[in-house]
């Protein structure tokens, strides 16, 4: 995070002397944090330079605002701070949309009654219900498009006459050109737009034309073809084309889902300790589509009831869905802010749960530890706990001693706050100096701005180097990470090749030979070799038929393996980590800076004057490519090489790459 995050943990009490709800104060925390902001003229870029941020600038986000919207915005009228609120309301319920859709309906087709009357209803031609009811009146039967044919009055035969010449021009019109141009014959943006919040219904407007325009850019044309995608959105309550985004006033409130694919200059993420919701969980049957039916089982005769073994299965499968989904949700909450991310935590007991966090915290997390974690607070405090921005917190927790991770150079604000301090209202005076104060004029240090750090080729030097880097084997890098890691779940599902789907590639079929070649004894069987690594489980019978064993047959019989056999001893896979001088491999370096090479060696043997490094390829060569392959592979040989003189303190007098395809041994 490159955004100046900052995390609050607000301490909550059980009971105590005010029963206050821990909602409202942490409503009220996030009020005051916001009033700091606006009064400290925190600074927010705008096109190319920067300015003061106002209270449009500031979003908070929670996974479920509704419950809550209450006490926030009684707590942000206590501060005095303005703040719109992005209600779920549904697009197609707005009276706009409602009455734009209506009318496209009935150029479609106008025997509809219920458009037809909505339409002739709304303001766009504001018949009134009492002209309504006499036009049925006078001609009860049929439907209510005959009454309207049958009416000689003028505002009636001036609305069939409209409506016949736009059902003409919808023809050959395409859907979007045709709402253009019902906006701007009945001036339906103007009616709308002046009404209360009329910005917001001009841009629901919009957003329906856009869509509209996206519709028929997938390939779809026809008026019929969208109105029935409008129905089919309208009956799954389908929300995703509408909204009216720009026309908020003051610190919006809204859900991190309507935040999707949006930023804004402050963030504040709060309700973080809202625990998962797991009632999906707790119905008598699950149901899964890929799963099935999991089912609770009831004993009859003893009167109990437990779960199946499918029910086990397929909670878990759920649980392991719903904690993916919440942490997407999280993911996208904390990358909307493009200057300043604040979240915010409330946590009953805080020393206790501390305490227990700080205890299974790590970095990375392992895997069964962030499958626990009951809410958002709880994912993020596991991997915080291991910075020292957060020694306050394990201050609280009593465990302030121990090992700090080192993390990247973004700085966070941690803080702990006592949340009782909040419960209390403090109501804000508009009058106050603060509200009326001259606003202080942002000086910036240009020169900073000009600053090259003098030691950046040292910052895009990595601290590792394998020799699959230079053209090496996947191997290398196996060793490269031979770190102790957390413990993750493993799958049980077989490989694809086992299961008939997929054959085995080309770097599968050669791991499967390196296996072999690794446990062959250099007078040995090849066969006999294969079925006792297939006995051991170290070959699936599917790598086995996979391994060319008449390439390392002929082998055995080369001058090369005589020349092993004779040899005092033969090591393989001989794995090495060693530092050396990082100029060797890197440009622009410091002469003192060092890289830690690391790396597998296939095989190497010791002999009376000398060591001989094996290097085997299972690649495919032919007369045209060997210098090309033995080039490209030559830096990886030179390092096993003088790792090896480094390390056994003898010279390397041979070094060999051995073509299993082809039986060709190339000296490098």
């Amino acid at each position: 995070l490159d955004c100046a995050p900052e995390f609050h943990l607000l301490g909550v009490p059980y009971g105590g002397e005010e029963r206050i709800s821990r909602a409202l104060i942490e409503a009220r925390f996030v009020a005051e944090r916001i009033r700091d902001l606006l009064d400290e003229e925190y600074p927010v870029a705008d096109g190319e330079g920067l300015r003061p941020c106002r209270a449009e600038d500031i979003v908070v986000l929670m996974r479920s605002p509704g419950p809550r919207l209450r006490h926030y915005v009684r707590a942000f009228a206590e501060q005095g701070i303005r703040c719109s609120v992005q209600e779920n309301e549904n697009f197609f319920a707005t009276m706009e949309v409602a009455v734009v859709f209506a009318f496209l309906q009935i150029l479609d087709n106008p025997r509809q009654d219920v458009p037809l009357i909505s339409v002739l209803r709304s303001p766009v031609f504001g018949f009134s219900p009492d002209r309504l009811a006499l036009i049925r009146g006078n001609h009860p039967k049929g439907n209510f498009y005959d009454a309207l044919v049958a009416c000689a009055d003028e505002d009636c035969v001036q609305f069939l006459s409209q409506l016949a010449q736009l059902r003409t021009r919808a023809k050959d019109m395409s859907v979007h050109r045709l709402l253009w141009h019902l906006y701007n014959t009945f001036n339906i943006l103007g009616v709308f737009g002046a009404m209360a919040n009329g910005e917001e219904r001009r841009e629901n407007l919009i957003a329906l034309y856009e869509h509209a325009k996206s519709f028929e850019t997938a390939g779809y044309k026809g008026l019929f073809s969208f109105v029935s995608h409008l129905r089919f959105l309208l009956e799954n309550g389908d929300q995703s084309i509408g909204g009216a985004g720009g026309a908020a006033s003051g610190v919006q409130i809204m859900s991190i889902h309507k935040s999707k694919g949006l930023e804004f200059p402050i963030i504040i993420l709060a309700d973080l300790n809202k625990a998962f919701n797991q009632m999906d969980l707790q119905t008598p049957v699950l149901v899964h589509p890929k799963l099935g039916l999991g089912p609770t089982y009831i004993d009859l005769q003893r009167h109990i009831r437990y779960p199946t073994i499918a029910r086990d299965a397929i909670e878990a499968r759920m649980s392991r869905e719903m904690r993916a989904e919440e942490m997407r949700v999280l993911y996208v909450g904390m990358t909307r802010a493009k200057e300043k991310l604040i979240m915010v935590a409330s946590m009953q007991s805080a020393a206790k749960k501390l305490a227990d966090l700080t205890a299974v915290s790590s970095l990375p997390v392992p895997a069964e530890t962030v499958n626990g974690a009951k809410s958002m607070a709880e994912w993020i405090l596991l991997p915080l706990l291991q910075r020292r921005e957060a020694l306050e917190l394990r201050s609280v927790a009593n465990t302030d001693e121990g090992i700090y991770a080192l993390t990247e150079d973004t700085t966070w604000r941690v803080a702990f706050h006592d949340g009782m301090n909040f419960a209390r209202v403090r109501s804000y005076d508009v009058s106050d100096e603060r509200g009326v104060a001259p606003k202080s004029e942002l000086t910036f240090d240009r020169a900073a701005l000009d600053y090259v750090y003098p030691h950046s080729t040292a910052c895009l030097t990595p601290t590792k180097l394998t020799a699959t880097q230079l053209k090496g084997r996947q191997k290398d890098e196996e060793i490269a990470e031979d770190t102790p890691r957390p413990y993750y779940r493993c799958s049980f599902e077989p490989p694809l090749f086992l299961a008939g789907e997929v054959p085995l590639t080309a770097d599968q079929r050669g791991t499967a030979t390196h296996l072999v070649m690794q446990y062959l004894p250099m007078d040995g069987s090849v066969s006999e070799t294969i079925v006792q690594l297939v006995a051991r489980r170290l070959l699936t019978e599917e790598q086995a038929r996979s391994v060319d064993q008449r390439s390392i047959e002929r082998f055995l019989a080369s001058p090369l393996a005589g020349e092993l056999r004779a040899a005092k001893s033969v090591e393989r896979e001989y794995r090495f980590s060693l530092l050396v001088d990082a100029k060797d491999y890197y440009d622009g370096v410091a002469p003192d800076d060092q890289v830690l090479l690391q790396g597998v060696v296939d095989l190497f043997a010791e002999t009376d004057d000398g060591i001989i490094v094996v290097d085997f390829k299972t690649d495919y060569v032919t007369d045209e490519n060997i210098r090309e392959k033995v080039e490209y592979y030559r830096p990886q040989v030179e390092i096993y090489s003088n790792a090896l003189e480094q390390i056994l303190e003898k010279r390397v007098r041979r070094r060999v790459l051995y073509f299993l395809r082809t039986g060709q041994e190339i000296d490098v």
